[in-house]
């Protein structure tokens, strides 16, 4: 299986990557999961890693972060001196099933002209896009947690909260953030 997860936020793609693996590999160790940065290591040892098979386990997870090759930019990738991306083209073409993959893009568009993304879905991968949080969905567990539903509730929760400093409702503003401030 082949997934490839995107989007501007690290975190989110990770919350992703976590959910996901949840189910395919709830108990990683170092013979039957491996995590490579494209930083820092070459493409072709991710295709090294996918070849290998998983000893003492049926499946093995493999994980791909900084994918920058299925990035869309003006420029041709550059690849680190001695890298060999063809192996990892190899690789999509003919997957193996008892590998998971798992490409993570930190971006908000992919090079759906380039080889790697024609590869992917030649595959049968998964392309998932990561969304990221509306303002609501950043307030709502706060708003659970006090057990308020409106932000101008949430001033009137925290103001006795402070009853030391004597902030009153009138003294309070939310500011645009949906953070809380005091007016001075």
């Amino acid at each position: 299986m082949i997934q490839l997860l995107f989007s501007p936020q690290p975190r989110m793609v990770k919350g992703a990557l976590k959910k996901l693996m949840a189910a395919s590999c709830p108990h990683p160790d170092p013979m039957n999961f491996v995590s490579l940065d494209l930083g820092v290591h070459l493409v072709k040892e991710v295709a090294d890693e996918c070849l290998a098979l998983p000893l003492g386990y049926d499946k093995k997870t493999v994980v791909a972060e900084n994918c920058f090759f299925l990035e869309k930019t003006r420029s041709k990738p550059k690849y680190q001196k001695g890298d060999d991306p063809k192996a990892l083209l190899d690789y999509l073409g003919n997957p193996d099933p008892s590998i998971d993959l798992y490409l993570l893009v930190y971006s908000d568009s992919l090079d759906e002209k380039g080889d790697f993304f024609k590869a992917i879905f030649a595959a049968d991968g998964h392309v998932n896009p990561v969304s990221e949080f509306t303002k609501e969905q950043w307030h709502d567990p706060f708003r659970q947690k006090l057990g308020v539903m409106a932000e101008k509730e949430m001033g009137q929760v925290v103001a006795p909260q402070d009853p030391g400093r004597g902030i009153e409702e009138k003294d309070l503003e939310i500011v645009p953030s949906g953070r809380i401030a005091t007016l001075d």
